[in-house]
């Protein structure tokens, strides 16, 4: 069954360009390293610029818990982390799902 994992990121100000960066690097190694077969987007708060959100589509749980037991991800999520005042990732499971008539 399918799964998606998502980061709410609160970064320091003045480093949301940097952010982006080091995010979409992570993204492009966790797309390349661990095929996960779906798609990564990095949400941007209009209301608050420090602020990100990031969804990403998994084929299963278990990618997303060997991405996570993964040393390489650890290293990376930590330089990610030194430019944030706060962030949390977590796992998530599709309740319901509405496309629209051209979906």
């Amino acid at each position: 069954m399918t799964a998606y994992s998502s980061g709410d990121w609160h970064v320091k100000p003045g480093r949301e360009a940097e952010f982006v960066s080091k995010w979409k690097e992570l993204a492009d190694w966790s797309g390349t390293d661990f095929d996960t077969g779906g798609w990564a987007k990095l949400l941007h708060d209009k209301d608050d610029p420090s602020h990100f959100v990031s969804v990403g589509y998994w084929p299963d749980e278990a990618a997303i818990e060997r991405w996570r037991a993964s040393d390489e991800l650890k290293k990376r999520v930590e330089t990610i982390r030194a430019l944030l005042d706060k962030g949390e990732i977590r796992s998530y499971d599709v309740a319901v799902e509405v496309t629209g008539r051209d979906a």
